[in-house]
């Protein structure tokens, strides 16, 4: 579709002019067939009339050797007027008539075949069958309707006859008058639909102004003048739409910002490491130096991974990629991964779910990558030789996934900011950037998850703790 105005005065036309026509058709065939009614109705009457003027003039069937030859009753011929071109005595009589009188012509006949009269526009052949009533014939190189009156009395019939192109001509000329005026009002209903269109989609010429004239940077809302009803939600939607582009360019400058500082004290550290390493006057010294360089390293590289995960995660606004997962199975496989740094803090986990564990609806990379931030945070914040417990619940509505240690927790204020992005509770006594809360946060966002502190009541477990609540596949559908 190449402009919505074309379509509108195309299609409209289109109806217009089709339901025109098919006006035109139904008053050409309705006035045919009330134009035939009535000179049927003419004709027949006049074939009565005629008929019975004729057996008044008419001498004794046995003197009448040929067919008499109407022509000069005045009685007659004022009612039987043939309007043949050319003729004197026929445009003498038009001028005291009508263009629509009858071209009427009879003829009488006995039933054994003798013409008997006829008019003097009548053929001496027959023009009809001994038929009563009406029929139409091709005769003399014309069509003829005819009407046949049986006259028992007189052993006879009597035959009027006229021809049909005066009724097409009185049709045609009706539907002429009535077709016409349609015709000289298209041309006038085109140029008025163009403008009530131009009208009609003004708003939508505002709208594309409104866009076009603005800057790559200006993402302010849009405000049209008089919108009509059907394009206000149009506007909420580009209005939205820019509120969400703003929002994630503000996100993203916010997210370079603070990237770029946290980043600046990693590079710091293991350009430090590495001018000691190299100004070492011993083996010894150089050996701290470049153990301290490689742990600055793996801090830079988790940090960096972080970043990326984060980065990818605030650019996701939903996600379809939705199917049953196992969250003891993500888990198992998580924990294995994490396995060594719990073996080197001589840490002791503990893995509880029920069997069966329904499946929940969500993306396992995703859920794998909140399981993994989860339990290393845990792993990082609990001191060694502590006790971690991961454990998943099955709840009304719900399934709860709840991680827990022996740590020293941390207090319900802090408890409201560890999800920010960078934010550190204790900086210098783990390795990290302070993003993996946020991830987790985020990722729980995406599949409609709440987090809330744990509530503990094991002593064993009394520091830090959460629970993320996913909800069942019909909750999710609901929202």
């Amino acid at each position: 579709m190449k402009s919505i105005r074309s379509f509108l005065l195309v299609s409209v036309l289109g109806v217009v002019v089709l339901c025109l026509l098919i006006f035109s058709a139904a008053t050409y065939f309705e006035t045919k067939h009330e134009v035939e009614e009535i000179y049927d109705a003419q004709l027949a009457q006049s074939a009565r009339l005629i008929h019975t003027l004729a057996l008044k003039n008419l001498p004794p069937r046995a003197s009448i050797t040929e067919p008499i030859v109407f022509t000069d009753d005045k009685v007659i011929d004022s009612l039987l007027v043939d309007q043949e071109e050319g003729d004197d005595d026929t445009n003498e009589l038009l001028s005291q008539g009508h263009l629509y009188e009858t071209k009427l012509a009879y003829q009488l006949w006995t039933t054994s075949g003798q013409l008997l009269l006829r008019s003097s526009n009548a053929p001496s052949e027959m023009i009809t069958a001994q038929s009563e009533g009406f029929t139409t014939v091709w005769f003399d190189k014309r069509d003829w309707r005819t009407f046949t009156l049986e006259d028992k009395q007189h052993d006879a019939f009597f035959v009027a006859a006229e021809h049909l192109h005066l009724r097409n001509e009185l049709v045609e000329g009706i539907t002429n008058k009535v077709i016409l005026p349609y015709l000289i009002g298209i041309p006038l209903l085109i140029i008025v639909l163009w403008q009530l269109i131009g009208r009609g989609l003004a708003p939508l010429v505002g709208i594309r102004q409104a866009i076009q004239n603005r800057s790559p940077e200006n993402l302010d809302q849009i405000h049209v003048a008089e919108l009509a009803t059907e394009l206000q939600p149009v506007e909420t939607a580009l209005n939205t739409l820019f509120q969400r582009l703003g929002a994630a360019i503000e996100r993203e400058k916010s997210f370079t910002d603070d990237a770029a500082h946290e980043l600046r004290t990693p590079l710091a550290t293991i350009k430090l490491h590495a001018q000691n390493a190299l100004a070492s006057k011993t083996e010894l010294d150089r050996d701290v130096s470049l153990g301290l360089l490689d742990k600055s390293v793996d801090q830079a590289t988790r940090t960096i991974e972080q970043l990326l995960q984060l980065a990818r995660l605030q650019s996701i606004d939903r996600y379809k990629e939705r199917e049953l997962v196992q969250l003891d199975k993500i888990a198992r496989n998580q924990i294995a991964q994490l396995d060594p740094l719990i073996e080197e803090r001589q840490q002791e986990f503990d893995f509880a779910y029920p069997t069966p564990l329904n499946a929940i609806q969500g993306n396992d990379i995703l859920l794998g990558l909140l399981m993994r931030n989860i339990i290393e945070n845990a792993c990082l914040y609990t001191p060694e030789q502590g006790k971690i417990r991961l454990s998943i619940k099955q709840a009304i509505g719900n399934t709860q996934l709840i991680i827990e240690d022996s740590g020293i927790g941390v207090s319900e204020e802090a408890y409201q900011t560890i999800f920010q992005r960078f934010h550190r509770e204790r900086p210098g006594d783990t390795v990290g950037a302070g993003l993996g809360l946020s991830i987790v946060s985020r990722i729980a966002e995406l599949h409609h998850a709440l987090i809330k502190p744990v509530e503990h009541k094991s002593p064993e477990y009394s520091g830090f703790g959460l629970v993320i609540e996913f909800p069942n596949k019909q909750e999710i559908k609901n929202k």
